[in-house]
């Protein structure tokens, strides 16, 4: 799926987000992440003093904020959650949680 293709599903579909963004990556510069507020404008977005690898630097807050995200609203406590993370550090910081 190309850009503009993803920019159009998440537009159309406003799906719930929450979006994490080192304001020092290098890659994916801050202006970047802001384009995902223009078609999320209600994504819970946090910027973060990091660069690309942000979890690397900032695994207790991402954590801490999934687990918010995911149970919030649910009258479910986080242990009866699955938790799919994108990395293994992730998911183990999620895992005792779980």
């Amino acid at each position: 799926m190309h850009f503009a293709e993803w920019q159009a599903f998440l537009k159309k579909h406003q799906s719930k987000a929450i979006i994490f963004w080192g304001e020092g990556d290098i890659f994916f510069t801050p202006p970047g992440g802001e384009a995902y507020l223009e078609v999320l404008p209600n994504a819970e977005m946090h910027r973060l003093s990091a660069g690309h690898f942000a979890v690397e630097g900032c695994l207790d807050y991402i954590s801490s904020r999934i687990l918010k995200c995911l149970t919030r609203g649910s009258g479910l406590n986080p242990s009866g959650r699955a938790i799919y993370a994108t990395t293994g550090r992730l998911q183990a910081a999620l895992q005792p949680a779980i």
